[in-house]
């Protein structure tokens, strides 16, 4: 299991992490991954690709904008007819090195680092996973 999904801490009362932790991790990393792309993705289409529903989505979205996930900028645009469109800010070259050396120099959020490889790592092991075959 990956770092994030070892980590995961929900703020709520009625969370409870060895009935919640896994499953929350689970649709962070993939939120998180379908985001890293830059595209925009709409809460229903986010919320198929994590096979959650759209108000987990939505929850994911907000933990990922929170420090202890990484602080990711997550953009909104109005699509139509009141919904809404998401999309992670990915930061250019030189945004991203300046990010990476306050991470180490500051220790804002040590995990963060290593947040996109674990993404990728959890989302690789889900696919793979029996249910997705």
């Amino acid at each position: 299991m990956s770092q994030i999904s070892q980590h995961f801490h929900a703020d709520g009362k009625t969370y409870d992490p060895a009935l919640d932790g896994k499953r929350l991790g689970s649709q962070l990393k993939i939120v998180a991954f379908c985001l890293s792309n830059g595209h925009y993705w709409t809460l229903s289409a986010l919320a198929g690709a994590a096979n959650c529903s759209e108000c987990s989505a939505s929850a994911r979205l907000r933990d990922l904008r929170k420090p202890r996930f990484g602080s990711y900028l997550i953009e909104r645009k109005r699509f139509k007819d009141g919904m809404w469109m998401y999309r992670m800010v990915i930061p250019t070259l030189t945004e991203y090195a300046t990010w990476q050396d306050k991470l180490q120099h500051e220790v804002i959020n040590p995990g963060a680092a290593s947040f996109a490889k674990a993404i990728e790592e959890a989302v690789v092991a889900i696919l793979h996973h029996e249910a997705y075959k």
